[in-house]
């Protein structure tokens, strides 16, 4: 499709040069870690639609479109919104200028508190 794209492996001026031609985001997932991509997103300005999982709740709430990862309608609903509706679009844009990423060593101090 010309209005989908599944990348890997791009350094970072491409990364910053795809997202800064992208519409929006998806991040379809059942399990994540830090899940880095839609962070990356978020913090240029793209609309992100991703899974309604802990990793996204813990990071991207608020600044993004959560949805069951098992509601395919959900999600072809929410993807033809940020493509063809601007105003949907518009308004998941401007959830992204309220994110702050958390820092590595926040992230990293979490982590050891709760392994302990």
């Amino acid at each position: 499709s010309p209005y989908l794209a599944e990348v890997t492996g791009l350094n970072d001026v491409e990364l910053v040069r795809l997202l800064n031609g992208a519409s929006g985001m998806v991040t379809p997932s059942w399990v994540e870690g830090y899940s880095l991509p839609p962070v990356e997103a978020i913090c240029h300005g793209v609309p992100v639609i991703a899974s309604d999982i802990d990793a996204h709740r813990e990071l991207i709430a608020g600044c993004a479109q959560l949805l069951d990862p098992s509601d395919g309608i959900a999600w072809k609903d929410a993807i033809l919104d940020v493509a063809w509706r601007p105003e949907k679009r518009d308004a998941l844009k401007l959830k992204t200028k309220d994110f702050v990423p958390r820092s590595w060593t926040t992230f990293v101090a979490d982590c050891v508190h709760y392994g302990t």
